[in-house]
């Protein structure tokens, strides 16, 4: 089950979609900017779902949610609760945020430093093609 989260963090408008499947939960978050439009909700929904929660490396172990026919008024009455308490994203989710967030540092760093060596390697060979060409004149 996918859940969609639009809310306003004070600066911009977040959307945080989460997927619990078999006790993982995985979570995406966007931020929107301005306020989004019903068509940008519905593209981040179609995209997260398709795309951005199948790709997410990181996920947290979470409770099974149990499959119950529920009465629907008391469906309703849950649901404004949650709206009214409007957090944005459950705290299993920010943890699976945090951790795709620390995955992507790493990653970010890794190629920084690969980039790093492989300029200053060229550096040096440029610095060592110089000196030979200066050598050879002798």
């Amino acid at each position: 089950m996918v859940v969609v989260t639009v809310y306003h963090d004070g600066q911009f408008w977040a959307g945080v979609a989460e997927r619990n499947d078999d006790g993982v939960l995985k979570a995406v978050r966007t931020v929107f900017g301005c306020e989004p439009t019903e068509q940008d909700v519905i593209a981040f929904a179609h995209l997260a779902i398709c795309e951005t929660l199948d790709a997410a490396k990181e996920s947290v172990e979470a409770p099974k949610l149990p499959v119950s026919s529920m009465n629907p008024k008391r469906r309703q009455r849950e649901i404004r609760r949650e709206i009214a308490s409007a957090q944005g994203a459950s705290t299993k989710a920010q943890a699976a945020l945090q951790r795709e967030r620390e995955a992507r540092g790493v990653e970010r760093k890794k190629t920084a430093k690969l980039r790093r060596e492989e300029t200053k390697e060229r550096k040096r060979l440029q610095k060592q093609a110089k000196k030979k060409k200066k050598h050879r004149g002798r």
